[in-house]
């Protein structure tokens, strides 16, 4: 076995072992590891594709791939503190999106500013809608208008100093029912490496309970990225819960059952907690 430093990196040893070993997320003088086999990461993402494949046999093409996705479910051993409104970002090595996506760019006004910034002095492939506050007030008041804003894109983004707005501003359309939560991003005088940065990743949001889900593609992307984009995943979430002991994790697709890839044992003689062992879930 070999263990990994918990960085954003998804390149693993040829002909290593078949368990990826993460950093435990225990306190600094306990020894566990989390241990969790790849192939059963493989095994639970083909299960999904070919669940997703039978469900979407008779569907538009033009659409399967931009509504079907995939996401790691992770159980904490408690009830974050504080629920954090900006997530984190984790770098993927296979994107979600590329050149070929719609994306729009929420602001704060004057619009005018940003909209020269985005699209004309730093362009970004696939930014090609800014929207400032008081034009997403005036223009997207009714359920109808929120649905088409939320369907023509594929990624929201947002402007950090007026991501608190958005909930109240885009409201369940874009929050329950769309799942287009915009990402925040800080706007430097050149804002490419950030846009990139946000566009390129996958968010974790610290949730208000227990259970957090992390997206980590698209149901389109083959079984080989979605496996590497999870690894990627799971080590990003270790590396930002270290205090809140993971207790489970799972692999969901839109509309379908969750797969268990890995869970914690309680500790020898019973009892709950985050300090038991870890092992393997079979899919």
């Amino acid at each position: 076995p070999f263990c990994i430093k918990p960085v954003y990196c998804t390149n693993l040893p040829t002909g290593s072992s078949p368990f990826l070993l993460l950093p435990g997320t225990m306190a600094a003088d306990s020894k566990p590891q989390l241990k969790v086999k790849k192939e059963v990461i493989a095994k639970a993402v083909r299960a999904l594709h070919q669940v997703v494949a039978k469900r979407t046999a008779n569907a538009n093409p033009l659409f399967e791939g931009a509504t079907e996705t995939m996401t790691l479910l992770f159980t904490l051993s408690t009830i974050p503190d504080k629920r954090r409104m900006r997530p984190v970002m984790i770098p993927l090595p296979n994107p979600m999106y590329n050149d070929k996506s719609e994306v729009c760019f929420l602001c704060k006004d004057p619009q005018k500013k940003y909209k020269e910034l985005l699209l004309q002095k730093h362009p970004v492939p696939g930014v090609t809608k800014v929207i400032g506050i008081d034009k997403l007030r005036r223009n997207y008041k009714t359920i109808e208008a929120k649905r088409a804003l939320a369907d023509a894109f594929d990624l929201f983004l947002c402007d950090y100093n007026v991501a608190e707005m958005m909930p109240q501003l885009l409201g369940n359309i874009f929050y329950q029912k769309k799942h287009k939560v915009p990402v925040p991003v800080r706007l430097l005088a050149d804002p490419t490496h950030n846009l990139e940065r946000a566009i390129k990743g996958t968010p974790m949001r610290i949730p208000s309970g227990p259970c957090m889900g992390v997206k980590i593609g698209r149901c389109s992307m083959s079984e080989e990225e979605l496996v590497a984009n999870a690894i990627s995943v799971i080590k990003g979430v270790i590396t930002n819960v270290r205090d809140n002991p993971i207790q489970s994790i799972s692999v969901q697709a839109t509309d379908a059952p969750a797969l268990p890839i890995w869970r914690r044992l309680p500790p020898p003689g019973g009892g709950g907690g985050g300090g038991g062992e870890t092992k393997p879930s079979t899919v």
